[in-house]
């Protein structure tokens, strides 16, 4: 029932023009685990770690192996792969490894779009391009991070950050 009354408020949200921090965070607050009056003094990266993804070489892809998630697979609140790549497993670091539930940001082209890695893609590995963030600890609720991060709000502020910044 929370997450369901979560929902409504975020769609309630997205649907008007324009709201303020202040207006979106009092009508979040009753879903945080903290709340919003009682924040904890800490930065982004105390509370996630930002992983970088690696070029794997197209030309050593297979049909079987660790799947490499690349841009085109990060889609709006969704991971797609209609055109799996894999690779060999010996070849794949585990520092590019993904885990179940990672949040993924497309970084370059469509910028900010936001997926999280589910069990149906396992195991698999963070290509170039493509950015990570892994919970640390649980000062932040996962799903409040995630749909936050799905939000016009956050989608916005990366496409307007990332203007004259496209890649050649």
């Amino acid at each position: 029932m929370v997450m369901i009354k979560l929902f409504q408020k975020i769609y309630e949200l997205q649907n008007k023009n324009h709201f303020t921090f202040s207006e979106f965070t009092n009508n979040l607050a009753p879903f945080v685990k903290i709340g919003f009056n009682n924040f904890i003094d800490s930065e982004f990266d105390d509370v996630v770690d930002i992983l970088n993804g690696y070029s794997f070489r197209s030309n050593l892809y297979q049909k079987e192996g660790i799947r490499i998630i690349r841009i085109t697979n990060v889609q709006k609140n969704k991971l797609i792969d209609p055109n799996p790549v894999y690779y060999e497993p010996n070849l794949v670091e585990n520092r590019f490894m993904l885990k179940e539930n990672d949040i993924l940001i497309s970084l370059t082209g469509n910028v900010g779009r936001v997926a999280k890695v589910t069990s149906d893609f396992m195991p698999c590995a963070l290509n170039q391009r493509v950015g990570c963030l892994r919970l640390k600890n649980d000062i932040i609720d996962f799903d409040y991070l995630y749909y936050f991060l799905n939000s016009p709000i956050f989608e916005n502020d990366c496409v307007l950050s990332s203007k004259g910044l496209a890649q050649k």
